[in-house]
């Protein structure tokens, strides 16, 4: 966690040359490579303005998600794009929707009901068909769609790809990554996807309180893309 003291008193979003821009008591906001931190519309800067209003007398950077995921986007991105695209690709070799149990019936039946639907989708509408495998770790994708995969990711822009590149690990899966850009999840039916097992195990042995907090940590970021991806939508 970074914190330090909040040395600033107001905060705004306004319109600069090259795009958007946040500035703090009159001053431009820039990333800690001290660039300009520049976004394509004002609804996504009123978002970073707003973390930034939001902190108190210590600026608590673990507070502020929106702000370091656009930060990744122009001080690292555009110089990993390859590599990045590529540990994506690596997720999808490994997709969580991919891996599928025979028992018990009640969550075998889960996957089916809510993750058949979203490989069902990524088929049909970004031509990815994803070997599937039950009660076996032995599961290779092949080639094409794993270049498929790569290639979706490469064409997306800074933000974007940041966006997929964050979302893929935390949630286990490219296609789900994938779904949520595309708007055809919500955060909340993302992380109802990825915690069909933990679900499952709560009804019949009670929450662990300390996996809900992480949980609850998740939920957070996920909600913190789906605010950015609504923003750029305007």
């Amino acid at each position: 966690m970074t914190t330090k003291q909040r040395f600033y008193k107001t905060v705004t979003a306004d319109v600069l040359v090259e795009g958007f821009g946040v500035f703090l008591d009159g001053r431009k906001l820039v990333t800690p490579a001290k660039k300009p931190l520049i976004v394509a519309n004002l609804a996504t800067a009123q978002l970073i303005a707003a973390e930034w209003e939001a902190q108190s007398e210590t600026i608590n950077t673990t507070t502020m998600p929106i702000t370091r995921l656009v930060n990744v986007a122009i001080d690292r991105t555009p110089n990993a794009r390859a590599e990045m695209a590529q540990e994506i690709r690596k997720y999808a070799s490994t997709d969580l929707l991919c891996y599928r149990t025979s028992a018990p019936q009640k969550l075998a039946q889960k996957q089916v009901e809510i993750w058949n639907p979203i490989l069902l989708w990524a088929k049909q509408d970004l031509g990815l068909d994803m070997a599937m495998s039950i009660d076996s770790l032995a599961l290779v994708q092949s080639e094409k769609t794993l270049n498929e995969v790569e290639a979706l990711a490469v064409q997306l822009d800074d933000l974007t790809l940041t966006l997929l590149a964050f979302l893929v690990p935390l949630c286990g899966s490219a296609i789900l990554g994938f779904a949520m850009l595309r708007h055809q999840l919500s955060a909340n039916q993302v992380f109802e996807a990825i915690r069909i097992e933990e679900n499952h195990n709560a009804e019949i042995w009670g929450h662990d309180y300390e996996d809900l907090d992480k949980a609850q940590e998740k939920l957070a970021d996920l909600l913190a893309v789906e605010r950015i991806l609504a923003a750029l939508q305007i």
